[in-house]
C-alpha cells in the first residue's frame, strides 16, 4: 500500500556556512504523513509531519530505513537506502516520490555515488499531474524558478537555494507551487529555469505544458552552466548506432549523455565536434 499524492525528497545538504554533510534528506510531504528515518543502530535521524523539510547528517551505518505512516498509524512505505559510509561516497542523495494508489519512484542525484541505492521506477500515475525535479550537479547554488505563459519568472522564495549535490521536487501541492503568486496547475504553459546568482536565469525548458514527471539537471559543460532535461530511466531507444545516418538536430544517448547532432553524421561517435551535449541519460 502506498501514499496518495505524497512526495518525499531525499537530498544531500550543504549549508551556506560551508559545512558539508555526507548525506542528507529533503522532504516534500504535502499531506502531512509521519516520516521517520532510522539507521541500523536504531538511532532516530528524523521524525516529522512537515510538508517540506530537510536535514543533513554524517552516516554511522551502511543503511538507513525510511518509513511513513498514514493518519491511521498504518505503515504504508518502508525501504532501506544505502549511505556513503565506508567509501561509498562522496554522497548518497535521493529523491523519492510516493503515492498510496500510484506507486513510487526514486532516483539518486547526479553527484551521488554509483554505490548508492539504484534508481527505481514503480510509479504509474493515473493523470498527468506535474512532478518536476531539479538536480544540482554543479558547484554553484541556484534557485528554482518558474514562469507561466505571459508572466515573469518567480524564484522559489519558500524553500530557497538548491545547493551542490541536492535534488528537489515540486508538485501542485507544494507550498511554493500552490502559493498565490505562482499557482501552478496541470496543463499550465510553463517555463522552468535555474536562477544562478552569479549570472542569470538558465532556461531548463521553455513554454511547455506542465504535465508528467520530469528531472532537470543543472551542471557545468565546457565552462558554461546549463540546465537540461534528463532522459527517462531506461529510455535507451535513442542510443547512438554507428551504422545509422544522423541529421542536424537528431538526439541520441551515448555514454550517459544526450547529444544533439550539429551536422550530418555517419559512423562518428558523439563528441564536442559533430555533436553538442544537451542533457544526461541513463543509457550507456
Amino acid at each position: 500500500m502506498f501514499f496518495k499524492n505524497r512526495l518525499i525528497m531525499l537530498g544531500a545538504m550543504v549549508s551556506l556556512s560551508g559545512a558539508v554533510f555526507a548525506d542528507g534528506f529533503n522532504f516534500n510531504n504535502p499531506d502531512g504523513l509521519t516520516v521517520d528515518v532510522v539507521d541500523e543502530n536504531n538511532t532516530s535521524l528524523y521524525h516529522s509531519m512537515a510538508s517540506m523539510d530537510g536535514f543533513g547528517w554524517t552516516p554511522q551505518t551502511d543503511y538507513v530505513t525510511v518509513t511513513a505512516k498514514n493518519a491511521d498509524n498504518s505503515e504504508v512505505f518502508r525501504k532501506d537506502f544505502r549511505t556513503s559510509l565506508h567509501g561509498n561516497g562522496p554522497m548518497c542523495n535521493y529523491t523519492l516520490l510516493l503515492s498510496e494508489y500510484e506507486g513510487y519512484k526514486h532516483e539518486m542525484s547526479s553527484l551521488s555515488s554509483r554505490g548508492c541505492t539504484s534508481d527505481e521506477d514503480n510509479y504509474h500515475p493515473n493523470t498527468g499531474v506535474p512532478k518536476y525535479t531539479l538536480d544540482n550537479a554543479s558547484d554553484h547554488v541556484f534557485n528554482p524558478s518558474f514562469r507561466k505563459e505571459g508572466e515573469e519568472f518567480a524564484a522559489d522564495s519558500v524553500h530557497g537555494w538548491v545547493r551542490p549535490g541536492e535534488i528537489r521536487t515540486y508538485t501542485p501541492d507544494d507550498a511554493y507551487w500552490s502559493s498565490p503568486s505562482v499557482n501552478i496547475h496541470e496543463g499550465d504553459i510553463l517555463s522552468t529555469a535555474a536562477y544562478d546568482p552569479y549570472s542569470s536565469y538558465i532556461i531548463c525548458e521553455d513554454n511547455t505544458p506542465a504535465m508528467g514527471t520530469k528531472t532537470f539537471v543543472y551542471r557545468k559543460v565546457d565552462g558554461e552552466y546549463t540546465c537540461t532535461l534528463k532522459a527517462a530511466t531506461g529510455a535507451c531507444e535513442n542510443a547512438w548506432n554507428n551504422s545509422q545516418l544522423y541529421r542536424k538536430g537528431d538526439i541520441v544517448s551515448y555514454q550517459g549523455i544526450l547529444w544533439e547532432a550539429r551536422f550530418v553524421s555517419y559512423g562518428f561517435p558523439p563528441s564536442n565536434w559533430l555533436w553538442k551535449e544537451v542533457g544526461t541519460s541513463e543509457c550507456n
